[in-house]
């Protein structure tokens, strides 16, 4: 259910969305107009704070990781499968803008030019397609060596100018609409994060996300980038309302600057939710979204009020993960009278890749050693039949033990 205020938390309406799985992103075209998608395909539309289900594809193998909007009629969402879906009439219907291959290369980000012009970056497949008629036709104008990491992100600070971010600290600038990138200056040399995601609240200052604990930021444009570190171990998410107002949203705090991230502020998020987007409103409500269709909100940037928890307490209980965080062995017991015969058990990365996949049909408790994951967040899933239970494993490093 969703609770909804109108008159900054007084009195809250419980609203329906039928929708128990994780929220991987949301676009507002403003602070009443906004589109969510996530697993199964499953795309939400709110007009007026009431997010109401638009399409649904109920299929476990599809993950849509980006959703936006060019106007009120016209957007995008994409996902794995190279899958890029484009509507036509605010939402309403969806047809593939790109065919889709199955097991092919996510598609990680859509990024919108000017005259119907829009690029896209291919994860695994190191790709970078421009559309010059609203999504129409498609063209590959760039293939980022093979050696280079994985790309998660993609930015345009104009429509020649254009960012990418990936795996092992990639952060690229294009000057030439795409045709071919250059390394970007890191002060102190470029970390070995992960560098997962832009957000630039100007066209000169602009700020990236890492896997890691640390953020950058550029005062011109993505020429130079100055990382700061961050208090947790894991940046989930963060937006900028304008070059010096942020917030950040990472573990189970919310943390806020009014510096451009030199100093921050933090509240606690309501405990046992794992929240992973971010979105504030020019009135200053904060939106978060995260695992089995959890949304939160608030009356300030201070206390938080839960919007959505559709799943019961018991389905917390499906999966139990000790110790938690762990340098590297994890015990799983799993609930017995959830499991059949197809039980799966998988884990993600915050982004949805699948980094293990096993069978374990009714068998309710395991051990596995998951020493060859970098350290940070990942996402551990168990599907039974119709149903599917996630929640959060910390690989944590050999200074982090609780």
């Amino acid at each position: 259910m969703i609770y909804r205020s109108t008159n900054a938390g007084g009195v809250w309406t419980k609203i329906q969305t039928g929708y128990p799985y994780t929220i991987r992103d949301v676009h507002f075209r403003d602070d009443s107009l906004a589109f969510s998608c996530g697993e199964r395909g499953t795309i939400l539309k709110t007009t007026d704070g009431f997010w109401n289900e638009s399409r649904k594809n109920d299929n476990a193998n599809v993950i849509l990781y980006r959703i936006k909007f060019l106007s009120p009629d016209t957007g995008f969402a994409c996902g794995t499968g190279r899958r890029i879906l484009r509507s036509i009439n605010g939402g309403s219907n969806w047809s593939l803008a790109l065919p889709s291959i199955f097991g092919g290369s996510p598609c990680a980000d859509i990024e919108f030019a000017g005259n119907g012009v829009a690029f896209a970056c291919m994860r695994d497949e190191e790709l970078i397609l421009r559309t010059p008629d609203g999504g129409s036709t498609w063209d590959t104008i760039h293939r980022v060596p093979a050696a280079l990491p994985d790309l998660n992100d993609l930015h345009l600070i104009n429509d020649s100018t254009l960012l990418l971010a990936g795996t092992a600290g990639l952060l690229m600038r294009s000057t030439d609409a795409g045709a071919s990138f250059q390394p970007c200056t890191v002060v102190g040399g470029n970390p070995s994060a992960n560098m997962l995601e832009f957000d630039f609240p100007s066209p000169l200052i602009g700020y990236a996300r890492s896997g890691n604990n640390l953020f950058m930021r550029t005062m011109d444009g993505g020429i130079t980038w100055t990382p700061f570190p961050f208090p947790l171990g894991y940046l989930n998410d963060l937006q900028f309302n304008n070059d010096s107002v942020g917030y950040f949203l990472a573990g189970d705090e919310l943390f806020w600057t009014n510096d451009g991230g030199s100093t921050l502020a933090s509240q606690p998020i309501p405990e046992g939710f794992d929240m992973f987007q971010i979105h504030v409103n020019t009135a200053g409500t904060v939106y978060l979204f995260g695992v089995n269709g959890a949304i939160l909100t608030n009356d300030s940037a201070v206390t938080a009020t839960v919007l959505e928890r559709p799943l019961p307490t018991s389905a917390a209980l499906a999966i139990s993960v000790y110790p938690n965080p762990s340098s590297a062995e994890f015990t799983i017991v799993l609930d017995p009278d959830i499991l059949d015969d197809t039980a799966e058990l998988m884990i993600t990365d915050i982004s949805g890749r699948v980094l293990y996949r096993s069978l374990v049909a009714r068998q309710a408790r395991l051990t596995l050693n998951l020493n060859s994951l970098n350290y940070g967040v990942y996402l551990i899933h168990l599907l039974s039949g119709t149903e599917k239970f996630t929640t959060r494993l910390v690989r944590s490093g050999p200074t982090e033990q609780p």
